[in-house]
């Protein structure tokens, strides 16, 4: 559209992480914006665009106090693990490997706090 208006376009950007597979199918494209690709990240994983073993970096993080049965605390925070929203529809801050069940329900600085219902100790 711009061309048809006299515009001369150099640069066609393209990108996301999920969309980065399809660059090669916009023509004329020149450069692709992929963000997180080449680390993977739990938004990634959830959105089906690349897998867990995909991901490149993982916090470990070890359980500190258990103050209730369904809540726990971590010493990995905001420092740590990332603040960013994860996609729509997804309530949980960060994946906890093989507990599905288990939330990272908020972070500060230093720790993370995890809560599942229903959880035993």
């Amino acid at each position: 559209m711009l061309r048809t208006e006299g515009v001369n376009v150099i640069e066609i950007s393209v990108g996301s992480t999920p969309t980065s597979r399809y660059w090669r199918d916009v023509r004329g494209a020149t450069e692709i914006r992929p963000g997180t690709y080449v680390y993977g990240d739990a938004n990634q994983v959830h959105l089906g665009s690349q897998s867990v073993d995909g991901c490149v970096f993982v916090a470990i993080a070890t359980v500190i106090s258990t103050p209730e049965a369904t809540r726990a605390v971590v010493d990995a925070g905001s420092k740590a693990l990332s603040i960013d929203l994860r996609v729509p529809g997804v309530d949980s801050l960060g994946t906890v490997l093989d507990h599905p069940a288990l939330q990272l329900e908020r972070l500060s600085e230093e720790h993370g706090v995890l809560t599942a219902d229903g959880a035993t100790r």
